[in-house]
Parts: structure tokens; C-alpha cells; sequence
């Protein structure tokens, strides 16, 4: 048989999903997922083919690829964002690396998308992921059971381990999670199999019933001992979307083997129903902490609104926002967001608008339609949960699914409309015609380029100013009796100097100012060593940034800022009657020795303009040639006699 896309996705499920998700090619580093390299390795042999094969030409609109073409745009416009902020040395390189995650993220959709060639192909690469989820989820519960994570015990010569393995327990239950890095992550496959394994069990009856039901029965089980609520609410979405489209007798069984499933649940794992409903009904810290995070998308939000600062450039160490969504929003701005959610919209349509086609005789077809759905919306409902584009495994399985909808549509238009006739419908345009569209994107991508690499440096300077003691204190001063009153003086520096300024322009607990975005702007602040999760100071120190276009405003704005500390300490401690040869004194050190030029980086600039430009050209040329198709083949009809 020859070799095609069901081979290759089959190959790369094996490489995301068997091989833990936390291995690195440790000489890439960030950019060195297996699965992300694989996918990338069918980007490639999907751009060959496009071009040696004719198969692509008069084919109809493609949704799904179409909507991709939209998010892989705005990802190389917040690209372009990025290399003209003044990002610190390790986002930006963290923004080269989501180029090559754009890459892996576009290559397993568009192979999944073009390369299944029929139906029945199509069916066997269903029951391999049906398979797949099977055997991942058995590796769960096994580690439920013997609490023992097993994968973390062997090494894989070529790769390393990251140190991102969570293995960790919740109410006394381990939280089995196969071989990904997170629960959620598990949750998500899981969630977004079991469809697809519901539906291979119900109508691919010329299999064995064991081979059939034991996916689902696994998957099931792992859902509701897996201690995750991300987990649960997956499988509720599955089941609303497709009960009511089975049978009426299979919808009988399903009700029973559910009710039965959760009494031996409740019976074979004591405490375990308790569990699940404290996790719903009891107090949320990590929905605090997901709605806590609103603020600082917001203030990002507002100082890029339309395309971000990159993806990949807001790094979990500056805040985890626990929701794909936002922080699609935060690094890719409105426009990335936009585009994500058109591409699930497509996703979602491309499943169940052309479903019908199918003859009863082939009702498996039929009912992947409906089971495409369900899988999107559920992996949709999770990725506004958790940082799921940060987690390989979540997102190669996310945009897989994304993919095989596009070939669903793609074989539904097939059994509607043979391919020879569609491709009669493919008429060429004349030759100045088709150069409109792109001559027009090139000069206005030309000029765009021009303003973009005219953007002005920025200029960030940074101080210390620390509270010390007097050399020879005394019981005089009450505030060095106890040195958290030194830190509650500078607190309150700090709030009567941000109460003078007018308030603060800070985005997040850690990142510095230089990396938020902001052009013209001042953080007066105490370091917080707490995190995201706790507010905690431990020094009496006010640090003073200052970023702006002008050095020699920055400059002025720190020296007048850091001496209104000082001025600001004097008067707080004469308010208090404090002497002033015992009062707290300030010094003030440089950090950043001056203000330093955080000027754009030009070659990432020229690099992330050329591979949009090059997008954009090519999208308008393919773009003016369809219109003009669609106009001579309205007029060519208009001309045939009725």
C-alpha cells in the first residue's frame, strides 16, 4: 500500500503520545518536542507535494485552511510586534521558537486536512486514535492504581527530560496523568478521543466488541479517577453533544453502563465521589487565581491591543494565565484571538454541514460529523482552562482534530460531488487580472514594512533606593525596634509617591518594565518575592523604572523619582517625631548602570516582515484568482443556453 497521511498521522500519534511529553532534543531546547519536530518534518512534505501535485487545483473553498492561513498571519504580525518592543533577551528568544510552534501547529493540521484520500482510510485512522486513547488511558489508570508514574524511570537516548513531570495528588488520590506533563493536559486528550472512540464503538460493528468498547470503557474510567474537573467537564460536553444523536436503544444502554460505571466507582474507590463533589461544590483557589489574572490581561491587553507581543512571550514566570484564550489574546493581541476563534467556528462547521451526503449504509461517516464536533468544542471548553498551547501533547492533539475536520469536509464534498467534476469548474483568468490583487498587497506590505523599521529606540533605566538603619540607633526610632516596621516605612513611601504620580503602569508581579510593551511610562514599586500566589515583601526597598524615547527624560525622571523617595522618608519620620540623626536613611544604587538603548532587534524585524509579506502576496495571489474564477464561471453560465 502506498504510504499516505493516515501512515504519517498514525507515526506522529505514536511520537506525541507514547513518548512523555516532558523529552526535549536537548540542543533545541524549547523548540525541541518530538511531536513538534515530526509535525514540522509534514509541513515540509506537505509543501512538496502541494507543489508537485496537481490534485489541489479546482478544488472548492477551504474553510479550515483558509481560517488557519488567518491565525498563522496574525502569529507573524505579533511576531513583528515583538521585534520592535524592548523584550528581554529570553522572550525574544522564545519568540522564534512560536514561529517554529506555528510551524508544527499548521503542519499536522494541513497534512490531516489533505492527505486522507477516502473514506475508508479515513475510518482506519479513527480506529487508530480510538486505539491510541485506549492504550493512553490504561497507562493512567495503571498509575492510579500502583501509584507509580512508570514513564519517568527509562531515559530515551537523544532526548532529555525538562523537569515539567507533575505527578502529584489531590485529596489523598493520585492524579494520574499517562505520559503528559500536567493533568489538564491529559484531560484534554482524553476529552478529545473519547468522542471519536464513542463513535468507532457504537457503528463499527465488523470489530470485535472488546476492541471497540475497551477505549471507551478506559477512557471513561481514567476521566472520573483522574481528581480533575477539566477532566469531567469534558466528558459532560461529549456526552450532551452526542446523546442525543445515537440511536434510541444505544442511548438506553449508554444511560445504564454510565450508572453503573459510577456505583462501581463509588463502591470500588472509597472516598473518590466525596472527592468530586468537593472539587465542584467546595472553595476554588485555582479559579481565584484564573480570575485574579483578569487585571493584568487587561493592562497587557492595552498596550498592544490588536496584534500582542509574540507568542510564547509572556512567560509563566511573569504570571500563569490559566486560560488559552486569554493569553492567545495577551501574546497575539484581538486579531490572534479573532483568529482562533474563526478557526474553531470552522472546525465546527466543516464537521456537520455536509454530513448528510452520507448513505445510510455508511451511517460510521455519517456519525463522525457529529463526533468531530464534539471533540472541538470539548477541546474548546478546555483550552479556556489552561495554557494549553504551552503543553505539546494538548496542542498537537487540539489542532489534529482541527485538521481531520477539514478532511471530513473534504470527503463529504467527494461523495456529493465526484473530484472530476468539480475540477471542470476550474477556469484560468487572464494573467494581468490575477497580478492586481498581489502587486497591490506587496507595495502596501512594502510601506507597512518601511513604518515598522522606522520605530524609534527605547530607552529603560532602573535604581534601587534601600532603607538602612542609622549607624548608632537607640530606642528613639520605634522603627528599628522591629525590622518589619522598616519595610512598613517603605511601603508607605511607596503608596504616598504612587498616590502623587497618579497611580501605577504596571502590567505583572515580576516582569520588568521594559518588557511589558510600554513606550512612555514609570513603575514605582517593593519587590514582591510572593508570585503570583501570594503577596510577600521581605526588603525595605523601593525600586524605580522608567522607560520612555528620550535617555536623557529617563534619566531625569529617575533622579527626580528616587529623590522624592528620600524626601518622602525624611518627612514620614519627622511626622512621627522621630530626630532626624536617628531617622532611617536612603541610598540609592543603580542596577542597570544608566539608562541603557533597548532598541528593535532589525534582523528579527526584516525576517518576521519577509515571512509576511511573502503570506500575504501569496494569499492575495491565490485570492485574486479565485474571484476571477468565480466571475468567469458566473458569466460562463449566464451564457448557456437554458
Amino acid at each position: 500500500m502506498r504510504p499516505d497521511a493516515v501512515w504519517f498521522v498514525t507515526a506522529y500519534l505514536v511520537v506525541l503520545l507514547v513518548i512523555p511529553a516532558d523529552r526535549r532534543v536537548g540542543v533545541l531546547g524549547g523548540a525541541g518536542s518530538p511531536g513538534a519536530l515530526f509535525a514540522i518534518f509534514g509541513l515540509v512534505l506537505w509543501g512538496f507535494d502541494r507543489v508537485q501535485s496537481r490534485r489541489f487545483e479546482g478544488r472548492r473553498f477551504q474553510p479550515v485552511s483558509a481560517a488557519l492561513l488567518f491565525f498563522a498571519v496574525s502569529v507573524l504580525a505579533s511576531y513583528v510586534v515583538s521585534s520592535t518592543m524592548s523584550l528581554p533577551a529570553v522572550e525574544r528568544s522564545v519568540a522564534d521558537t512560536g514561529l517554529l510552534r506555528l510551524a508544527a501547529m499548521a503542519g499536522i493540521l494541513l497534512i490531516a486536512h489533505d492527505g486522507i484520500p477516502t473514506p475508508e482510510r479515513f475510518l482506519v485512522l479513527m480506529r487508530r486514535i480510538s486505539a491510541f486513547g485506549g492504550a493512553y488511558a490504561t497507562l493512567g489508570l495503571v498509575q492510579f492504581f500502583t501509584r507509580r508514574a512508570f514513564v519517568d524511570s527509562f531515559s530515551i537516548p537523544g532526548l532529555v527530560e525538562n523537569g515539567w513531570f507533575s505527578f502529584g495528588e489531590r485529596a489523598g488520590f493520585i492524579r494520574a496523568i499517562s505520559t503528559a506533563m500536567h493533568p489538564l493536559e491529559a484531560a484534554l486528550v482524553l476529552a478529545m478521543i473519547l468522542p471519536i472512540a464513542l463513535t468507532v464503538a457504537i457503528y463499527d460493528k465488523k470489530r470485535s466488541a472488546v476492541a471497540r468498547w475497551y477505549p471507551v470503557a478506559a477512557i471513561l474510567f481514567l476521566s472520573v479517577l483522574s481528581v480533575t474537573r477539566s477532566a469531567l467537564l469534558g466528558v459532560v460536553v461529549v456526552i450532551a453533544v452526542l446523546f442525543w444523536t445515537w440511536p434510541r436503544a444505544v442511548r438506553q444502554w449508554m444511560a445504564v453502563a454510565i450508572g453503573f460505571g459510577l456505583v462501581a466507582v463509588y463502591v470500588g474507590v472509597p472516598g473518590m465521589a466525596g472527592t468530586i463533589i468537593g472539587m465542584f461544590s467546595g472553595p476554588d483557589s485555582s479559579l481565584d487565581s484564573r480570575t485574579a489574572g483578569y487585571d493584568t490581561v487587561a493592562s497587557f491587553v492595552g498596550v498592544s491591543p490588536l496584534f500582542g507581543r509574540g507568542l510564547g512571550t509572556f512567560l509563566p514566570s511573569y504570571r500563569i494565565i490559566d486560560n488559552q484564550f486569554l493569553l492567545t489574546l495577551v501574546e497575539t493581541g484581538a486579531v490572534g484571538l479573532a483568529a482562533l476563534l474563526i478557526l474553531i467556528c470552522a472546525a465546527c462547521w466543516a464537521a456537520v454541514s455536509m454530513r448528510c451526503v452520507w448513505k445510510p449504509q455508511d451511517e460510521i461517516m455519517a456519525a463522525f460529523g457529529y463526533a468531530l464536533l464534539a471533540s472541538v468544542l470539548a477541546g474548546s471548553l478546555l483550552l479556556a482552562l489552561f495554557d494549553a498551547f504551552s503543553f505539546p501533547q494538548a496542542c498537537g492533539m487540539f489542532f489534529l482534530v482541527i485538521g481531520l475536520c477539514g478532511a471530513y469536509l473534504n470527503l463529504c464534498r467527494a461523495e456529493a460531488a465526484p473530484l472530476a467534476e468539480s475540477a471542470k469548474t476550474a477556469l484560468t483568468s487572464s494573467t494581468w487580472r490575477r497580478r492586481v490583487l498581489p502587486v497591490v498587497a506587496l507595495v502596501a506590505m512594502v510601506g507597512l514594512s518601511a513604518a515598522v523599521l522606522a520605530t524609534p529606540p527605547l530607552y529603560y533605566g532602573r535604581v534601587d533606593v534601600r532603607f538602612v538603619l542609622p549607624e548608632s540607633p537607640d530606642d528613639s526610632n520605634g522603627l528599628i525596634a522591629d525590622p518589619g516596621l522598616t519595610l512598613y516605612l517603605a511601603g508607605v513611601v511607596e503608596q504616598r509617591l504612587n498616590a502623587e504620580l497618579g497611580g501605577q503602569e504596571k502590567q505583572t508581579t515580576s516582569a520588568p518594565l521594559s518588557s511589558t510593551g510600554i513606550r512612555d511610562g514609570r513603575w514605582v514599586h517593593i519587590p514582591n518575592v510572593g508570585g503570583q500566589w501570594e503577596t510577600s515583601h521581605d526588603q525595605p526597598l523601593i525600586v524605580v523604572e522608567v522607560v520612555g524615547e528620550s535617555p536623557a527624560r529617563v534619566d531625569a525622571q529617575l533622579n527626580d523619582f528616587s529623590g522624592r523617595v528620600t524626601d518622602l522618608a525624611r518627612t514620614s519620620q519627622e511626622e512621627m517625631g522621630i530626630p532626624s540623626s536617628l531617622h532611617i536613611r536612603t541610598t540609592v544604587s543603580s542596577e542597570t548602570a544608566g539608562v541603557t538603548s533597548m532598541g528593535m532587534e532589525r534582523r528579527r524585524a526584516v525576517a518576521g516582515l519577509a515571512l509576511l509579506t511573502l503570506t500575504v502576496v501569496t494569499v492575495a495571489a491565490r485570492g485574486g484568482g479565485r474571484m476571477r474564477d468565480a466571475h468567469s464561471r458566473r458569466r460562463r453560465e449566464d451564457d448557456e443556453p437554458t
